[in-house]
């Protein structure tokens, strides 16, 4: 598999910093059981699992297409559509608390979003259209999720204290 840079301009780097926002769940388990899972159907060769795999992939080429072409509301809708095929996949992926709350903050404007982290937990990443994102905030605070910020850098993820950054480095 070719890996290829994307070609995103800094006033989108800021655009993705500034509407994105992230959330620690608080809650943290083991994506073993998950993962077997999931490995499971597909080495079976349920059609359904390995089709969501292919869908999966192709919002993944949109989410890069959208980011080269400036377009982060499509983006945050993809996301959505990629956050409910993960979901059909199994269902350890979310639960009751964590799907109410992604439901409120649709409702409070988000476009999408997913949880990141093992096993369905960790972290809440929505996308928000400009001037949503105080309405989105109060629904997760709210449910007693604390806001991580994030920043964008060509060194993956990294916990950073008082580390110059570097622009436009998706």
């Amino acid at each position: 598999m070719a890996v290829e840079n994307v070609n995103v301009s800094q006033k989108t780097q800021e655009r993705f910093e500034k509407q994105t926002l992230l959330f620690y769940t608080g809650v943290a388990r083991s994506s073993e059981e998950l993962l077997r899972e999931q490995q499971q159907k597909i080495k079976r060769g349920e059609k359904d699992a390995l089709e969501l795999k292919h869908q999966i992939k192709g919002i993944g080429q949109k989410i890069h297409q959208a980011f080269e072409t400036n377009d982060l509301d499509t983006f945050g809708r993809l996301m959505d559509e990629h956050w409910n095929l993960k979901k059909s996949m199994s269902n350890k992926m979310s639960n009751n608390v964590f799907d109410e709350v992604y439901k409120k903050a649709k409702k409070a404007g988000a476009f999408g979003g997913k949880i990141l982290g093992a096993g369905g937990s960790g972290f809440f990443l929505i996308y928000c259209p400009e001037g949503a994102e105080d309405s989105v905030r109060k629904v997760f605070k709210k449910n007693n999720m604390r806001e991580v910020s994030i920043r964008v850098d060509s060194g993956g993820t990294q916990i950073l204290v008082n580390r110059p950054r570097i622009n436009n480095t998706i």
